[in-house]
């Protein structure tokens, strides 16, 4: 392989497990409408796979609760979460963030700061 060949998708791995092992992730329409929000310990694409392709609608979330996004072009972005917040936080964060809502109650400084570059990173190209 010559130099000017890079792997398409790189998984990191630390000790044995995906790392960063905390994920929140958004399907959006290239307008920026935002379909779904979720948080998974598991690789985002990963996660999008199984949205799509599991018949259990706990594990298909998407395809069986928001099916409008299985039409059209969607993206779906994933941000890593940092050891030691809370995903699901952090994803109640991004969705206050998204619906204009106030910080609830029940979230930290560290994870409603989380929740703001994730929704800042939305808008970087």
């Amino acid at each position: 392989m010559t130099d000017d060949h890079q792997p398409g998708v790189r998984l990191r791995l630390t000790d044995g497990a995906f790392a960063p092992a905390s994920w929140v992730y958004l399907w959006r329409r290239p307008s920026g409408e935002v379909l779904y929000i979720g948080a998974t310990g598991l690789p985002p694409a990963v996660r999008t796979w199984l949205h799509l392709s599991d018949v259990d609608p706990a594990i298909g979330r998407v395809a069986a609760e928001v099916p409008e996004a299985l039409t059209g072009e969607i993206e779906v972005c994933g941000f890593a979460v940092p050891t030691g917040i809370d995903r699901q936080a952090v994803r109640r964060g991004v969705q206050a963030l998204v619906e204009g809502a106030p910080r609830p109650a029940d979230i930290d400084e560290d994870a409603w700061a989380t929740a703001g570059d994730i929704v800042t990173g939305l808008s970087s190209p």
